[in-house]
Formats: C-alpha cells, structure tokens, sequence
C-alpha cells in the first residue's frame, strides 16, 4: 500500500510538507521530491510517487486488479483521478492502449468521442483522450491519460465534476507528478 504526505484525509500520513522552490527551470536537474506545492499532498507506492490536490482523500490505495495496480484521489465533492499502473507494460505504445480502453468504453451509454490525440505528459510521449459519458449523476466528460515511465505503463483517468477544465487541470498535474522509484 502507498504513503501519504501532506494533510489529505485517510490513509496513513506523516504530515510532512514544505513549499516548492520558485523559478528553477533548470530541467537537468533532479528534481527535489522533498518539496512539494503547499496545494498539493504526496502519496507514494512501492513503485512511484505523484502529487495530488490536497485535501482529497485516497479512496483506493495501490489496489491489485486483474493485471494493473489502481489508486483513487477524490474529492468531498465526487471529482477523482485515478492512476492505473500497469507492471511490465512500459514498452507498449500509450496510443495502443488508449485504443484498447476505448474499445471497451464505446458500448457505453451515452459515449461520445470527442478527442483522441498523441500529447506530452511531463516531456514524455502520451496520449490523450476525451470522451463523454452518462454515469450514476448524469452526461459527463471525462479525461484518460497514457504514458510509459520505466517498465510501467499509466493510465490516469479524471472525472467526477461538470467543470471539465477543472477535470483536466488536476489529472494533468497527477500525471505531470509521476516518478517511478
């Protein structure tokens, strides 16, 4: 199961937290994983680190599936990003398998694609797709990131609001946070 940092609800923590250094943009550097954005909390696996909105809680902690790990951050409010690692799938192309989820997403109820397109997640290759959807609360749009770090591949997945920018803008920074250990 994974550690927190930060002051998130459930799950273990210990409390540790500091402000990130401003106006390092030295991208050669490591950089510094002590630190972490005062709106943010850290959580950690036995295989990667990532930062979440602070306050939310881990509602599903490095959970085996079928054949990939999940992690749940949710907010009081419904909206969530999860991270789905899946071991010894690094070398598969993040476009392949956002096609593999798709095709079993587009017997789903109310399913509209609305973009499918290759991007860079934390200057890495990965792919994005965007899609609506009907669920228990009504039509949505949702995000799904993929991307390789290590022998690893991603999926991170946000929805959960009706203010998709919102939606976007905090899976994107999930999935910017990622680092294998």
């Amino acid at each position: 199961t994974g550690t927190l940092s930060g002051d998130e609800e459930g799950g273990s923590s210990s409390d540790t937290q500091s402000d990130q250094k401003d106006g390092d943009d030295d991208k050669d550097k490591e950089p510094d994983r002590d630190k972490t954005p005062a709106d943010t909390a850290t959580y950690t696996s036995e295989a990667y680190r990532a930062e979440y909105p602070k306050g939310w809680e881990v509602a599903i902690d490095d959970q085996l599936q079928t054949n990939f790990h999940r992690t749940e951050f949710r907010s009081a409010d419904g909206q969530f990003v999860i991270v789905d690692r899946s071991p010894g799938k690094g070398g598969v192309d993040p476009a392949d398998s956002a096609a593999e989820v798709e095709r079993g997403t587009r017997g789903s109820a109310g399913y509209e694609r609305i973009s499918f397109d290759e991007t860079t997640i934390a200057g890495q290759p990965a792919f994005e797709w965007t899609f609506e959807i009907d669920t228990e609360t009504g039509h949505e749009r949702r995000v799904d990131l993929f991307l390789n770090l290590g022998d690893d591949g991603y999926a991170v997945y946000g929805g959960g609001s009706s203010d998709f920018d919102s939606v976007l803008t905090r899976t994107r920074a999930v999935a910017e946070s990622l680092e294998p250990l």
